[in-house]
C-alpha cells in the first residue's frame, strides 16, 4: 500500500470515528414522531416475507392518497428489526453509520472535483476538510438523530455512490457505469429527489468530459431506463406519479416569489445553521410589495446568473452548484408536498444538497491554499474553529430528539404561535400523565385553530381529568364539524354515559 493510500485510509477511519463521536448521544434517544408507525406498529418489518407489499404500496402502508413511494425504508427497518428488535439504539446506530458512509463519499466526490478542476495543490486536504464539515454540520441533526431520517441518509449515500462510480467509469469502463446505474436505482427507492441525478451527471460532463455530446447522451440512456422502471413502480404503488397535488391559489408570480423565499432560507440555513427547529413556520407571500419579497426574488435571480456564468466559465463551480440545486428542487415545489404551507421548510431536505455546498467549499479551499500557501496555517485555524463550533452545535442538538416531549417542547419554544406544535406537545404531555399542562397546550391549539381532531384530543384530555361538561362540549363541536366520524361520536356517547354516572 502506497503512502498516500495509507494516509487516506487513516483519515477515513478518523472520519468514521468522528461521525460516531458527535452523534454518540443519539443512542440514548427513543422512537419519535413517525417512528412509531414506521417501526413499532409496522408488521412489514417483522420478517422478509412482505416484499410484495413493500414494493406495491405507499410509504404509509394503507390505501389512500400519498406522494411517497420509499420501499428502501421498510427494507432497512426489516434488517434492523432482525438485529435489534424494537431497541431504538440499534436504529440510531444504523443512522450514524449511514451518515459516516455519506461523509466518506463526500470526501471522494470532492477530491474528484478538485482534482479535475486543476485548482492545483493537494486535492485530498481540501476534500478532507469538506468531508469533516459535512459530518459535523448541525443542519444534519434532523436527518441523523431522527430514525425516520434514514430515508434521506440512504438516498444521499446511494446518490453520491452512483455519482462517484459514474466519474470513475470514465477511466474504468463499462463495469463502473453499470454499478452507477444500479446505485442510482437504489437511491430513488430511498427518496424521490434522487431522480435528478442525470442532471448532475450532465453538469460533470459539461465541466470535465472531453468526448462528444452524442457519446455522452448514450451514457445517459441506462439512467433514463432506470428512472422509467422506478416511475412505473411508483405509478403502480401510488396509483399515480404524484396523486396529492395542491392547487397554486396565489398565482404563478407569487408562487415564484414564495419559492425564492424558501430557496433563500435553505441557502441561509446551510451557511448559518442557527435557530434549528423541526417545525419552521412559514407564511406564504400575499403580495409582491411585502418587505423582502422582491429582495428574495432578486437574490435568486442573481444566484441563477452566477450558475449560468459558472456553466460557461467556472465549470468546476457549476458541478458543485448543480449538486446543491438539483436535489433541492423537489423540496421547492410546494404543491406536491404533503405538508404544503404548514411546514414546507425542513432541515432534512438539505442533507443531500449540502454535499454540493461542501464540494464548493473544497474548491475554494484548494484555490486558496494553492494561491496563498503561506496562509495555510491561518486557513487551518479558521477551519478548526468552524469545525469545533459545528461539532458542539450538533452534539447539543441531538438530545432534542430524545422523545416526542423533548422535541415538541423545543418546537413550542421556537414556534410558539403554531397550533400544531401546541397540540403535539399537549399530546406528549398527556401520555406522560401531566394532564394540567397537556390541557393548557391543547386549549391554546384549539383557540388558534379549532380543527375537529384538535377538539377531539382536547375533549379526551378533559374526560381524563374528569371535566365531563367541557369534554362533551368539545366532542359535540368536533362532531358538528365532521358528522361522519365514528370516533367522535363514540367519544361523545361515552362522555355522556360517564357524566350520567
Amino acid at each position: 500500500m502506497r503512502k498516500g493510500q495509507t494516509r487516506t485510509l487513516i483519515f477515513l477511519s478518523a472520519l468514521v470515528l468522528f461521525s460516531l463521536a458527535i452523534y454518540s448521544n443519539t443512542l440514548q434517544n427513543g422512537f419519535v414522531l413517525d417512528d412509531e408507525s414506521h417501526i413499532v406498529e409496522n408488521p412489514w418489518i417483522r420478517d422478509f416475507g412482505h416484499l410484495k407489499e413493500i414494493f406495491s404500496s405507499n410509504l404509509l402502508k394503507v390505501p389512500g392518497d400519498s406522494n411517497y413511494f420509499r420501499p428502501m425504508m421498510h427494507l432497512i427497518y426489516t434488517f434492523c428489526y432482525s438485529l435489534f428488535g424494537l431497541s431504538a439504539w440499534g436504529y440510531h446506530l444504523v443512522n450514524i453509520l449511514w451518515h459516516a458512509g455519506a461523509s466518506t463519499l463526500v470526501f471522494f466526490v470532492a477530491r474528484e472535483v478538485v482534482s479535475a478542476s486543476k485548482a492545483g495543490g493537494e486535492s485530498a486536504i481540501p476534500a478532507g476538510m469538506a468531508a469533516l464539515i459535512f459530518a459535523a454540520h448541525p443542519v444534519h441533526t434532523e436527518a441523523v438523530s431522527w430514525i425516520a431520517g434514514v430515508m434521506d441518509l440512504s438516498c444521499a449515500f446511494f446518490f453520491l455512490l452512483s455519482l462517484l462510480f459514474y466519474i470513475k467509469s470514465g477511466r474504468a469502463g463499462r463495469p463502473g457505469l453499470a454499478l452507477s446505474v444500479f446505485f442510482y436505482f437504489l437511491a430513488m427507492l430511498g427518496k424521490e429527489p434522487a431522480i435528478v441525478l442525470p442532471a448532475v451527471l450532465f453538469a460533470w460532463d459539461r465541466a470535465f468530459a472531453e468526448d462528444k455530446l452524442s457519446v455522452r447522451l448514450k451514457r445517459y440512456l441506462p439512467y433514463i431506463a432506470g428512472a422509467g422502471v422506478y416511475l412505473f413502480m411508483r405509478f403502480y404503488a401510488l396509483k399515480g406519479l404524484a396523486p396529492v397535488h395542491h392547487e397554486i391559489k396565489s398565482g404563478m408570480f407569487l408562487f415564484l416569489v414564495d419559492t425564492s423565499v424558501l430557496f433563500g432560507k435553505y441557502i441561509k440555513m446551510v451557511l448559518f445553521p442557527v435557530g434549528l427547529n423541526f417545525f419552521h413556520l412559514y407564511r406564504p407571500v400575499s403580495s409582491a410589495m411585502e418587505p423582502g419579497a422582491m429582495l428574495w426574488l432578486a437574490f435568486v435571480f442573481l444566484f441563477l446568473i452566477i450558475a449560468v456564468y459558472s456553466a460557461a466559465r467556472l465549470k468546476s463551480v457549476f458541478v458543485g452548484l448543480s449538486l446543491f440545486i438539483f436535489p433541492l428542487l423537489p423540496a421547492l415545489y410546494t404543491p406536491a408536498l404533503i405538508q404544503r404551507y404548514e411546514n414546507p421548510f425542513a432541515e432534512r431536505f438539505l442533507y443531500l444538497p449540502s454535499a454540493g455546498f461542501t464540494v464548493l467549499m473544497a474548491l475554494g479551499l484548494a484555490k486558496l491554499l494553492n494561491r496563498y500557501p503561506g496562509r495555510a496555517r491561518a486557513a487551518a485555524a479558521v477551519f478548526s474553529i468552524f469545525l469545533i463550533l459545528f461539532s458542539i452545535g450538533t452534539y447539543q442538538r441531538n438530545p432534542v430528539w430524545k422523545s416526542n416531549l423533548s422535541l415538541w417542547a423545543d418546537v413550542v419554544s421556537k414556534s410558539p404561535e403554531s397550533p400544531i406544535a401546541h397540540l403535539s406537545l399537549g399530546e406528549a404531555l398527556f401520555f406522560e400523565g401531566r394532564l394540567a399542562e397537556a390541557i393548557g397546550h391543547m386549549e391554546t391549539a384549539v383557540s388558534r385553530d379549532p380543527d375537529p381532531d384538535s377538539r377531539n384530543n382536547l375533549g379526551t384530555a378533559y374526560a381524563k381529568a374528569g371535566m365531563m361538561e367541557k369534554a362533551i362540549e368539545q366532542f359535540e363541536a368536533a362532531l358538528a364539524q365532521r358528522p361522519e366520524d365514528p370516533l367522535f361520536r363514540a367519544n361523545l356517547e361515552r362522555a355522556r354515559r360517564l357524566k350520567g354516572k
